[in-house]
């Protein structure tokens, strides 16, 4: 007969793991002795911060614990690390079944977020230990081993899990079931505001039949995007939010800009991956868009120009072609033909045949204006090395133009 938990034992934070131990013999589960504050102090001062309250205060009660006869190891204080190889803004805790390994990271919002270390990165789930473990005993004690069945049951543990609730949805959305997946996206934002991807997936779905509900699901998911991310391999989005929430935002033009410009200038604090790049490059990019639109030239180069030199700056140097361009073509229409040209040296012979033909379409396009000489080699070199339309056009455009100037009418 099973042992009926009492009341004490349900308000513990971590009656899961009492009452399952109650239920087996001793041998199965095995809890360590306390790890003494000492300890505890060792392992924050290694790892280089407080360690999350709820893995701290299990720490204090039983440091480490082998359950279900192995299959589930949580470590002990001096077992804490960073994954080999990883970021060390990941930190692994336990290990099993199997080759599975469990990690924590910050979240980005003055919390933290545990789950699973996937091929080096992290997969998201709780917000807390207490609700990973809670979880993770009931896979192991249900015998759960398919990973949809395993998030649904984590997800009846930690129903208000902004993270399962976007995967759940994810899931309907790819099964064609957009209306369900709508309600679980709008229960993620909810359960947890400061997520940007349920509110991009939201948005998503929004699109075709609301564009201005749209739209503000999109500037909610702008309004909590940082840069970095908060941890190494975590997800929050592409260049789509912010090229759609500009197209939507047509009419608003100052209101986008203000927000383009906060995100710029207090949330992109530095860029270590690809991604974030192409998010920060988005960004000014649009930002500056909208200030021609209002005839600011002069404003919109001098931003580009203070996002170009904070990019070399950034952690990870990305593709700044775009950039580049954008701010060459804003200089030379302003005249500044030397700045745009110094701003063309860096990709005018570029590796990629087709950034080196844009970055020569842009040269030739300034030769043009100055009535230069080798303004028909740069052009001529960006049509045969460019295999897009619109850049071969523009370069036998411009061709044309120059042909005409010097009265080469064949």
């Amino acid at each position: 007969m099973q042992p009926t938990p009492t009341l004490e034992t349900k308000q513990d934070p971590f009656h899961p793991l009492i009452e399952v131990t109650q239920r087996y013999r001793s041998d199965v589960h095995e809890l360590s002795i306390a790890a003494s504050e000492d300890a505890v102090q060792a392992a924050e001062d290694h790892l280089g911060h407080r360690l999350p309250p709820a893995l701290g205060g299990f720490l204090r009660r039983w440091n480490g614990a082998t359950l279900f006869r192995g299959a589930l190891l949580i470590r002990g204080s001096a077992e804490l690390a960073a994954p080999r190889s990883e970021g060390v803004d990941l930190v692994v805790f336990a290990d099993g079944p199997g080759e599975r390994a469990w990690a924590y990271a910050p979240n980005g919002a003055s919390g933290w977020v545990f789950g699973e270390l996937v091929d080096g990165e992290l997969l998201p789930m709780h917000k807390s230990f207490n609700r990973w473990l809670e979880g993770t005993i009931r896979m192991l004690d249900e015998h759960v081993s398919g990973r949809e069945e395993e998030l649904m049951l984590r997800l009846e543990c930690d129903p208000r899990s902004g993270w399962l609730l976007l995967f759940q949805g994810e899931r309907l959305l790819e099964s064609g079931e957009a209306s369900e997946a709508e309600d679980l996206f709008r229960a993620a934002t909810v359960a947890n505001p400061s997520l940007s991807v349920p509110w991009q997936r939201l948005a998503r779905i929004l699109l075709e039949r609301d564009p201005e509900a749209a739209r503000g699901a999109l500037k909610n998911a702008l309004s909590c995007l940082n840069l970095p991310f908060p941890w190494s391999g975590a997800r929050a989005g592409d260049p789509w939010l912010i090229q759609t929430l500009a197209r939507l935002s047509e009419a608003d033009l100052e209101g986008l800009e203000e927000e383009l410009d906060t995100f710029l200038a207090s949330r992109v604090l530095d860029v270590r991956s690809a991604e974030e790049s192409a998010l920060h490059v988005a960004a000014a990019l649009e930002v500056s868009r909208a200030r021609l639109r209002r005839g600011a030239r002069q404003e919109a180069m001098v931003g580009l120009s203070r996002e170009l030199e904070r990019s070399r700056a950034f952690a990870h140097q990305g593709s700044l072609a775009d950039l580049v361009l954008e701010l060459a073509y804003v200089a030379s229409d302003l005249g500044e033909h030397d700045e745009a040209e110094r701003a063309l040296r860096e990709i005018r012979d570029h590796d990629d045949p087709e950034v080196r033909a844009r970055g020569r379409l842009a040269v030739g396009r300034i030769a043009v204006l100055r009535h230069e000489r080798w303004a028909e080699e740069n052009l001529e070199e960006a049509f045969s090395l460019s295999k897009e339309p619109l850049v071969r056009a523009r370069a036998r455009l411009l061709l044309a133009q120059r042909y005409l100037l010097n009265e080469r009418l064949e």
